[in-house]
């Protein structure tokens, strides 16, 4: 029982972590923009550019900031 307890409180203190750094947050927004691109094109609707626009933002600053934050940029 100890070690799920410490396993529980290992994985809040990971999401809390990055809730910190704002990985939980700009991922959230890419996963809802890519799924209202998804949908729109799937149902039939024409995407608009500006959602293009916002959809190629988001995701290249969530990709990009992860890749600063590991060192892997410079």
């Amino acid at each position: 029982m100890l070690k799920v307890k410490a396993q529980a409180r290992a994985i809040a203190d990971r999401v809390m972590d990055m809730a910190a750094d704002s990985t939980l947050t700009s991922g959230a927004i890419a996963l809802a923009l890519i799924g209202t691109a998804c949908y729109m094109w799937a149902s039939g609707l024409e995407v608009p550019e500006r959602l293009y626009a916002l959809l190629y933002s988001v995701i290249g600053f969530f990709f990009l900031s992860k890749k600063v934050k590991n060192g892997r940029v410079g």
